[in-house]
């Protein structure tokens, strides 16, 4: 039997096709061109605790990809650039919609497809394309970072720092990481010295 997760994909290919969007990692995530550099992204979260088989409910996450960011950040870390993940910032989409996590109505499974797909859909060019469209400048993802829409922001919020001038204040946010880090010698702490080691070595001077 199908998962709700492989339902949801097969269902909402095409009508995400029509938005614009492009289906990546078997369908479990779209992506979608929004400037030079700059990709929308929607990661299918999904969980299946509480229902039956082959149901699932799907919780969208929304996002902007940047992809100068990224691309630093995977240098400095010494790591394997992803072409899709992670979104530099990211929220879900139940709350850029203003709804609450407990109303999420995107449930897929056998003989239920079509409506949660036409609703997910809908939300997503309501209030999905929006969210992304207004974070498509780096002063707009650097204050998406300061509403803590962001993994990892101790890695991302310096380069979006540095990418803006504000040297100052990217060094100021790596001497406050490595001094909470201290002495620790966990993968974690290595690769954050080995991050904030090519950081400072790299001439940030607009060319």
């Amino acid at each position: 039997m199908a998962s709700g997760l492989q339902w949801a994909a097969a269902t909402l290919r095409g009508p995400m096709a029509d938005l614009g969007f492009r289906a990546v990692a078997s369908g479990h995530r779209y992506v979608i061109e929004l400037a030079t550099g700059m990709m929308g992204t929607v990661g299918l979260n999904n969980a299946t605790k509480g229902y039956g088989p082959g149901v699932t409910s799907i919780y969208p996450i929304v996002g902007v990809r940047v992809d100068t960011v990224e691309r630093t950040v995977a240098e400095f870390q010494g790591v394997k650039l992803h072409r899709y993940y992670p979104a530099t910032i990211s929220h879900p989409l139940v709350y850029i919609a203003g709804r609450r996590a407990s109303e999420v109505p995107w449930v897929f499974g056998p003989g239920h497809t079509e409506e949660p797909a036409a609703d997910l859909v809908t939300t997503l060019e309501r209030f999905g394309l929006p969210f992304m469209r207004e974070h498509v400048t780096l002063p707009a993802v650097l204050d998406a970072m300061d509403r803590r829409w962001c993994t990892s922001p101790e890695y991302r919020k310096p380069v979006v720092l540095a990418l803006l001038g504000r040297l100052p204040e990217a060094y100021a946010m790596l001497d406050q990481v490595t001094a909470e880090i201290g002495t620790r010698e966990d993968l974690a702490a290595q690769r954050w010295r080995r991050f904030a080691v090519a950081f400072r070595q790299r001439d940030w001077a607009p060319s």
